[in-house]
């Protein structure tokens, strides 16, 4: 048979407190990992939007032909703005007519002309 001798050993207050601390620590560092693997959302892409316009220009002025008409639609970047130099491109359109560096801009997003001056 086993026997054990025990003693009382007095604590104070302050080891008391070490010793829930511990306890506290020990328990909160095994409840690391619940096996749970956080996985990112995979958020399919935007489907791709159409538009229609339907653009009719009439002219109005007597025997003055109009320029080929040029249709451009842009994003956030501005053609021109006020008080500034127009581009080239936007000054050879409205001085000559010649609408081919307008329509080759980078911010365009899409573009099309007509063929001939509107008469």
């Amino acid at each position: 048979m086993l026997t054990f001798n025990t003693q009382q050993v007095p604590t104070s207050k302050s080891a008391n407190q070490l010793l829930i601390a511990a306890l506290l620590t020990f328990g909160l560092t095994a409840c690391g990992d619940d096996g749970y693997e956080e996985k990112e959302a995979v958020v399919p892409p935007p489907a791709a939007m159409e538009y229609s316009y339907d653009i009719t220009v009439t002219n109005l002025t007597y025997a003055q032909p109009l320029s080929p008409i040029t249709v451009a639609l842009h994003g956030d970047s501005k053609m021109w703005q006020i008080g500034e130099v127009a581009s080239v491109a936007l000054e050879k359109l409205a001085e000559g007519g010649d609408n081919t560096d307008f329509l080759a801009l980078e911010t365009n997003l899409a573009t099309t002309a007509s063929e001939s001056p509107v008469v």
